[in-house]
């Protein structure tokens, strides 16, 4: 999985609150992910990703 880190902060304020909070959420789904079970951490991860058309 590709590690999230912060944005560049090029964005007026309001907005970068906004994207910094996402951020925040992103980071804290994929600690929680790094905890389960490898296999149910697989399962996810493959549910997550974007069909291909």
């Amino acid at each position: 999985m590709v590690g999230i880190s912060e944005p560049a902060s090029n964005l007026p304020p309001g907005e970068q609150d906004d994207l910094s909070a996402l951020f925040e959420t992103l980071a804290d789904w994929e600690h929680q992910l790094q905890k389960l079970a490898p296999e149910d951490r697989a399962f996810i991860e493959n549910e997550m990703e974007e069909p291909t058309p």
